[in-house]
Order: C-alpha cells, then structure tokens, then sequence
C-alpha cells in the first residue's frame, strides 16, 4: 500500500520539474528550491525569505492559524522571529531519500504563488493555473462550468487502458483508492478516464484490476448504473423485441 503522507510527485511548469507532496484535497507542499531553478543563483528561496514582505506575510499566515504565534519588531529592511518555519510552513529539507526531496518546501501552494510572483510576475498566473490543474484536475477555464466544458485529455491511446481498468475494477475499489490517497472519489474517477495525471493513483487503480483479475473477478461498468439497477437490462426486460444498447449513461 502506498503512503500519502509522503507521497512526492512531480508538477511540470513549461518544462520545469517541481516536486510537489499532496496535503488533503485542495493543497499541497511545494519545493521552492525546484521552482527557481530556471532563475539561477539571484532568486535561491532564502533571498526571498529575508524580504520584509514576505516575513510579514508568513507572519501574518502564521498568526492566522495559530494565535500564540510570536512575532517580533519589524524594522526597515527585516523583520525578527524566533521561528524560522513561521509555524511550519518553511520546511528545509537535506539530502535525498525515498520519502522527500531536499530543498527549501512551503505546506501551502499559496505561499508558492507568493513566491512565484517575485520570482517573475509576468508568469505567476501560468503558476497558478498549474497549480489548479495539478489539484483539481481540470483546467482554470473549465472550472466556470464543468459540465459543459469537460477537462481535456491528457494521455494518447489511452483509451484501450481504460476499457481494460473498468471491466476489472468496481465503484467500491474506486473509492477505497480515493480514501487510500486522501483524494476525492472525482479525482480517481478523472484518472481512469484519462482527464487528470496522478500516476500514484492509477497505478493503484492497475494493482486492483491485476488482483481482481486474477481472482476471475469481472464488473459492469460502474458509469451506467445507478443504485444498482442496469437500465439497458431493465428496459430490454419490459420490452425484449427491441435491441437495447447497454452503454446508456446518466444525463
């Protein structure tokens, strides 16, 4: 079973690799470090940590979530504190292992926008919508109105894969990796369909199908009942002179 605590994946922003550890649904850490890669030595995260602004935005974060959280005088250029982390959300991380990448990490994907726009304004919007296609799998434009404007596809020739998964995987196992990975039963259902990149999701999704498959264990695509009942079957049982197609879906 794979661990979400520390699970590391990877956010590519036009060709930059950022590692990115998902923090419940609609969050996740962010490696700062990886972010400025592309800036060189100039925009390194400690340089934007000795700013006054964003030591009176951490500050102010901090004491938001925690109101014993101890802020010292703030002078011309710096600001004091005692706590380097501002209450944990800057977290510095030495040499790799399998559970973390090293770099300097915030808790929070809005304090990577605030670093984002001074690593360069122009493109703080494109880091955004990054961000939210990362989290919601959908992008920005299609968030007014999902239902009619449905996430692009993100996978070639992923379709075949798809079949294969749903024949061998039920609503139940769907959920079960939702709550496994502390995301939403809508996000896993957007991977399988190919709408969202999470490839530690789908690979838990390949595991079920394998297990399932080889117990003999076959199911009928979850997308075209409701409560347990087959429409296609049910309306071919009040009508059998009919030919019934069995891949209606729900409007």
């Amino acid at each position: 079973m794979l661990d979400n605590k520390n699970l590391i994946e990877i956010l590519n922003i036009e060709g930059n690799e950022v590692a990115v550890s998902r923090q419940g649904i609609n969050n996740c850490m962010v490696n700062l470090t990886q972010m400025a890669k592309p800036y060189g030595n100039s925009k390194r995260p400690q340089f934007w940590l000795a700013l006054k602004s964003t030591q009176e935005y951490l500050a102010y974060r901090a004491k938001k979530f925690n109101e014993e959280f101890e802020f010292g005088e703030c002078g011309k250029n710096s600001c004091f504190t005692l706590d380097e982390t501002y209450g944990g959300q800057i977290i510095v991380r030495k040499g790799n292992s399998s559970k973390y990448e090293s770099g300097t990490w915030c808790t929070d994907f809005h304090i990577a926008l605030d670093f984002a726009l001074w690593l360069d304004p122009v493109r703080k919007d494109i880091v955004y919508d990054h961000f939210i296609k990362f989290l919601t799998g959908r992008n920005v434009g299609t968030l007014v109105n999902t239902r009619i404007l449905p996430a692009p596809k993100h996978r070639e020739g992923f379709r075949k894969l798809e079949a294969i998964l749903r024949r061998y995987t039920s609503l139940a196992n769907l959920k079960e990796i939702a709550k496994r990975h502390n995301v939403t039963l809508h996000h896993v259902k957007d991977v399988l369909s190919g709408n969202s990149v999470s490839n530690p999701v789908l690979q838990s999704v390949i595991d079920i199908a394998k297990e399932n498959k080889n117990k003999g264990i076959t199911f009928p695509d979850w997308r075209i009942r409701k409560k347990g009942i087959d429409y296609g079957q049910t309306a071919f049982d009040f009508e059998p002179q009919d030919i019934v197609e069995l891949n209606a879906k729900e409007d």
